[in-house]
């Protein structure tokens, strides 16, 4: 096995949620080492920020972009797709990695259980307002991944959806 990596990502969009800690910094930091330019996902704007720095830092990819999105507000997450699909007409990969457990029962301002709407609504409104112009599309040529934490075994389960 080779230490070398590759540039096979030249030329791909990466949209990442999650994207300043964890899972989500791990496939930036791989995605952006590729020569992938990279949407970063991330609700604090000063975590984003610092993430976006260290891995530009790391990799010498110039094509981190960070956009903020409270994936507890469906509202948010609409007005972040639009923002990026703007910007990115053409999305190669959606790496649908943020969520998370709330240890107590909140209600959105929308009238959704916080952590139901964060891993579940969110995680679906995404890639349904992203991901629309994929129809017309050869099948398998685009991604939708799911990255649920499953906190108590500690895994990862990964869907390929189109």
């Amino acid at each position: 096995m080779t230490s070398e990596i590759t540039k096979d990502l030249i030329g791909k969009v990466y949209v990442v949620t999650g994207a300043n800690s964890g899972i989500g910094f791990s496939a930036v930091s791989n995605f952006a080492s590729r020569g992938a330019r990279v949407v970063m996902v991330c609700r604090n704007f000063d975590l984003g920020s610092e993430a976006l720095d260290k891995i530009r830092s790391k990799t010498n990819n110039d094509g981190l972009e960070l956009f903020i999105a409270d994936f507890s507000s469906l509202a948010s997450v609409s007005r972040v797709a639009k923002e990026i699909l703007e910007k990115y007409p053409r999305i190669d990969v959606l790496c649908n990695n943020a969520g998370g457990a709330n240890g107590t029962r909140r209600i959105t301002a929308e009238g959704f259980e916080t952590t139901f709407a964060v891993n579940h609504l969110a995680g679906f409104l995404l890639p349904k307002n992203c991901c629309r112009h994929w129809s017309g599309q050869a099948r398998f040529t685009r991604r939708v991944l799911f990255l649920p934490v499953l906190m108590a075994i500690r895994t990862v389960l990964w869907i390929l959806m189109i």
